[in-house]
């Protein structure tokens, strides 16, 4: 056996603590609160004595078929700096 070129068992890797009990509570807060970000979400299941991760949280919202924003919302005038002379030049015109 020492010279078999079979491959070795995988390991069993970290399983997520969101499931179960926890996964009702996850989907109860994502409901309540669909616009949470992901830090928000975290800190919640903190605040319920669930020790998670940003990237189980990810997980999850993956395994639940939700989607996330990519970017923080912010008021548009803090995305284009420009909004207020285009907004002048529109009315100008």
């Amino acid at each position: 056996e020492k010279d078999s070129v079979a491959p070795r068992p995988r390991g069993g890797g970290n399983f997520s603590p969101i499931q179960g009990e926890v996964a009702d509570l996850f989907l109860k807060l994502v409901k309540e609160q669909p616009d949470a970000t992901l830090d928000e979400l975290t800190e919640a299941l903190a605040r319920a004595n669930v020790k998670t991760s940003r990237s189980s949280v990810i997980r999850a919202l993956e395994r639940f078929g939700f989607s996330r924003k990519k970017r923080r919302s912010l008021p548009s005038s803090a995305t284009r700096p420009n909004a207020a002379r285009t907004a002048k030049r529109s009315a100008t015109t």
